[in-house]
């Protein structure tokens, strides 16, 4: 489900230890209090620290200053133009200073960072590499370690902070360029680049099993990142508390960011239903309640009616008329889905009643819900979530049908599919600073290959603005693609259904990450069906085969577009 500092002190402590230092002194208030604005931007690109100048001291009459020392390494980096350093005097002598300012600590206790600058470690987004360790990375960095078919791709403004995370100098394994190096066409590449410069076609893969994106992630031992800091030179007579009028500078920040879960196909019925009601309710989901615990939206695609009158459920039903007892919406509950998609075309199986009575069960339990709704102006309406800043638009439509499916005047259902009319919201919605996340009811095709039409269609709502396309139809799994950074899942397979056999049983759930209102990266999670509607994660050898599936027929934008 959707889950969710005091300046006050700090400026209390500033006025006691100002007055306490510089008792006669004259000054001019506006010089020692600012105001502080991010320096975030909308678009992850331009989110660099602005520039502002080396640390100037106060002009006063009378006083007595705190001394720092900055390391001559860094005493000109870009990265301390952004700090505020009040009422001090920066000397040469190290020895003479009250705080150092370098990029090496001595003790934890006498020591606070003041700049941190996460870098990732990103892959192409189909190579199936997942975690790297700290040494084995920096050997290839510095050529310890000769991989003759590895390249290590950085952005050229980065290469001064590698050397020191490193401590050491970079071997001929390592490409600086400011556009994709020609070896990337011939060797395996990869990216340490900054985190504000992630890229949705690189994927993130953790570092000693952390990234930013993870929810175990920890600021104080993540390796990857460089640190300045501001030192106690405990030998020094006057040492103030002085390091807590700081404001760190850092390129991340957690409450920035926003998990998204896309999931395919969910019905709760025949030998799901059976299994539900001979084990319960969290039947379905169990092996999957760390995934979903660890992010902070979940949908579903949930294609069948909730319906008190619902036959008792039986594995096997002679016609394909779905429903599901109301009461299975403790398994969504359980998940913590906290999104509905009503574009299936099972939902109209029994009827308007059916499904109407569908819309009450989904509002008493407090589920949000789209494509589909009591009236055309309801199923057209955009799902707008805000989440840590990040303002994120579901929507989506059925386009097969049946037309008995679609919402009309009178009578509730799906909504039907008018493409352009869906183009011009997706584009206001863009201009509107929102994510649009548009999912498809489309055509089904027992294929990892998408259809020229579906192809069409998909890239249409991506050019539009959609950062997300997503097919909720398929019950098999299908390819991918990417149009100026937006992210098309054609099919990703079934998630709560029954069907058992070969790849029907095989699917992906997609976890879309979003960053100060920006859409960043996404990691695919490899599922299998078990026990006729119980998936679970794959290991390493069964998500080979069905990545090579996948990724084979992928990237058709690409290769029609080169």
């Amino acid at each position: 489900m959707i889950k969710k500092k005091s300046n006050l002190f700090a400026f209390m402590t500033f006025l006691f230890l100002f007055f306490l230092v510089t008792s006669c002194t004259v000054y001019d208030q506006d010089n020692l209090i600012q105001d502080k604005q991010s320096t975030t931007t909308p678009e992850a690109d331009s989110q660099e620290l602005s520039t502002i100048g080396p640390p100037i001291p106060i002009s006063t009459v009378e006083s007595k200053k705190i001394s720092i020392w900055i390391d001559a390494d860094i005493s000109k980096h870009s990265y301390l133009d952004n700090l505020e350093f009040p009422n001090t005097v920066i000397v040469e002598d190290k020895e003479e200073a009250n705080y150092w300012i370098e990029t090496q600590t001595y003790d934890p206790k006498e020591s606070r960072i003041i700049v941190e600058e996460f870098y990732i470690l990103t892959v192409p987004f189909i190579n199936q590499t997942k975690n790297v360790y700290i040494e084995d990375l920096e050997k290839i960095w510095s050529n310890k370690v000769q991989n003759n078919d590895l390249i290590l791709w950085i952005q050229p403004d980065a290469e001064e902070d590698l050397r020191t995370i490193f401590k050491s100098e970079p071997g001929n394994q390592v490409v600086f360029s400011s556009e994709k190096p020609e070896e990337c066409g011939t060797y395996n590449c990869w990216r340490v680049m900054n985190f504000l410069h992630s890229d949705p076609e690189w994927r993130i893969i953790t570092i000693e099993n952390q990234s930013p994106l993870t929810s175990n992630f920890d600021f104080n031992t993540y390796q990857l990142a460089y640190r300045i800091y501001l030192n106690v030179n405990t030998k020094s007579e006057n040492v103030f508390q002085f390091s807590d009028l700081i404001e760190p500078q850092s390129n991340f920040d957690q409450s920035l960011l926003t998990s998204v879960l896309v999931s395919g196909t969910t019905a709760l019925v025949r030998n799901t239903a059976s299994q539900i009601e001979q084990f319960g309710f969290d039947f379905p989901t169990r092996n999957l309640e760390a995934l979903f615990d660890s992010v902070d939206i979940i949908h579903i695609s949930n294609e069948v009616p909730f319906y008190s009158k619902c036959p008792p459920a039986v594995p096997v039903r002679k016609e394909m008329r779905f429903c599901s007892d109301p009461e299975y919406i403790e398994t969504l509950k359980l998940m913590g889905v906290d999104v509905v998609e009503l574009t299936g075309n099972h939902l109209l199986d029994w009827g308007p009643e059916a499904f109407l009575e569908t819309l009450s069960v989904y509002e008493e339990n407090g589920l949000e819900t789209y494509g589909g709704g009591r009236t055309i102006e309801d199923a057209e309406k955009p799902l707008v979530i805000e989440h840590n800043g990040n303002r994120i638009a579901f929507l989506g439509c059925n386009l097969p049908g049946p037309e008995n499916n679609w919402v009309s005047d009178d009578r509730p259902g799906s909504l039907p599919c008018d493409l352009d009319k869906l183009q011009n919201t997706i584009i206001e919605l863009s201009q509107r600073g929102i994510n649009p996340i548009f999912t498809f009811q489309h055509n089904e095709f027992n294929t990892f290959r998408a259809t020229q039409n579906m192809r069409e269609d998909f890239w249409k709502m991506a050019k539009a603005g959609a950062v997300i396309v997503s097919g909720s139809q398929a019950h098999y799994p299908q390819g991918i693609d990417f149009i100026d950074s937006s992210f098309i899942h054609y099919g990703l397979g079934n998630f709560l259904f029954d069907q058992m056999y070969s790849y029907w049983a095989m699917a992906t759930l997609d976890v879309h990450y979003f960053y100060n209102n920006q859409y960043i990266n996404t990691h695919q999670f490899p599922i299998i069906n078990e026990n006729f509607g119980q998936p679970r994660l794959m290991n390493e050898e069964e998500a080979e085969l069905l990545f090579e599936k996948i990724y084979g027929n992928s990237f058709y934008y690409q290769v029609e577009n080169p």
